[in-house]
């Protein structure tokens, strides 16, 4: 009797601790640690799922436009690193004798990556464009940045073709790398990623949301190339692409009315004046 009368004592002692423990995370901030730690291993697919579930719990708080922030970085990012590997795939197979069947086949499934990831990043884009007013802040670990592309990238390029695990890892690091340069673009510093890790030294860094647009819709003009005929060969696709920077731009310029600025002005005509003229090539 004496020694159940203990185990109910102790057990008693056990619930009470365990109530005065911390309480648990809420879920948003929860599934924000949890992208940033998949961020930090690489695991980018699991990244976007906790950033989907971040944005849907935390709804129009900071927090969920911070989500919103880094889930269209990180798309831009993945898009630009499928668009690489493709491009990896496209010499290889020019360089390669045996294995000329499986550098086209990489290159077109890289490329058709590229082009899901590319679109989906532009209707977020599309989402937000409207909403963006005042300077946004990222809370953010910038991610590691080697500087230069992966060495088993110019084995690719010079058609030696990798084994699986290799052409994975590698794919992840070129997407890593496009990341850190996606981040430091949004955070004002332009190809400089030094100056762009520099900006998040502190843990955050603040976004203006006309360099995010303009420097994101200078991404999309980029990749939209993939739709150029030694590519994809997708007119359609690129006239989308080209509309919806040269509609970007629009948007932007209309922002810096209120508060000018003439480097990114002149950077947003530039931009929106190139679209037309390739959108003129594509109707002759």
């Amino acid at each position: 009797m004496r020694r159940r009368f203990s185990l109910l004592v102790l057990l008693g002692a056990f619930l009470l601790i365990s109530s005065c423990g911390p309480p648990p995370a809420p879920p948003a901030q929860q599934f924000f640690t949890d992208a940033k730690n998949n961020l930090q291993a690489m695991d980018y697919d699991a990244a976007l799922k906790n950033l989907d579930r971040l944005i849907e719990a935390a709804g129009e708080q900071p927090m969920g436009q911070q989500g919103v922030i880094l889930r269209t970085a990180l798309l831009a990012a993945m898009a630009d690193g499928s668009k690489m590997m493709a491009e990896a795939f496209a010499e290889g197979w020019r360089m390669s004798r045996a294995n000329s069947g499986q550098f086209v086949q990489m290159k077109g499934d890289y490329y058709g990556i590229c082009r899901v990831r590319l679109m989906n990043t532009m209707e977020a884009v599309m989402a937000q464009r409207n909403k963006l007013g005042e300077p946004m802040t990222l809370e953010f670990a910038f991610p590691d940045y080697s500087g230069s592309d992966p060495v088993a990238l110019a084995m690719i390029r010079q058609g030696q073709y990798p084994e699986d695990a290799e052409r994975f890892r590698t794919e992840h690091e070129v997407e890593r790398n496009a990341l850190a340069r996606t981040l430091a673009r949004m955070a004002g510093a332009g190809e400089d990623v030094a100056k762009g890790k520099a900006a998040f030294e502190k843990g955050s860094a603040q976004i203006d949301p006309r360099v995010y647009l303009v420097e994101l819709s200078g991404m999309f003009y980029k990749l939209s190339e993939i739709f150029n005929p030694k590519a994809l060969d997708d007119p359609r696709y690129r006239r989308i692409s080209l509309e919806v920077v040269r509609d970007n731009m629009d948007i932007v310029l209309k922002m810096l009315e209120s508060k000018p600025d003439k480097g990114l002005e002149t950077r947003a005509k530039k931009l929106k004046a190139d679209c037309e003229k390739e959108l003129k090539k594509l109707s002759s």
